[in-house]
């Protein structure tokens, strides 16, 4: 990967996140957007925040030259996504915006500390 890539890459993070944020705008984010599960837009967002982090701390790990492994995760991903879900449940709307924005700002700035040399290389 080169650094042009990095900033492609650093750049759609952004484009992506402004434009979920330009399509909430208006937008109820209590409704029940999948029924059997019960998870409303908000908890989309909680959702996106959560496996952000978790990139965060993946990324952080890789450039401390140490691995990560996400706690407690088993086979599959379902029973922490659910595990998350409750969590976030209770918090404020306004507080899991924040939470959402937030992380895709960390994000973007662990990717820019990942250096040149190291962008072509394995997680």
């Amino acid at each position: 990967m080169s650094i042009e890539n990095k900033n492609l890459l650093v750049k759609r993070l952004s484009e992506t996140h402004s434009a979920l944020g330009e399509i909430l705008k208006g937008s109820d984010l209590e409704l029940i957007i999948y029924d059997d599960a019960e998870w409303r837009i908000r908890d989309i967002l909680g959702h996106i925040a959560t496996w952000d982090r978790e990139v965060i701390q993946a990324i952080s790990s890789y450039l401390e030259g140490s691995e990560y492994v996400i706690p407690g995760i088993a086979e599959d991903e379902t029973d922490f996504n659910a595990q998350k879900l409750l969590e976030q449940r209770n918090l404020p709307t306004d507080q899991i915006m924040e939470e959402w924005n937030q992380a895709r700002d960390d994000f973007k700035e662990i990717v820019k500390q990942i250096p040149i040399d190291k962008l072509s290389s394995d997680l």
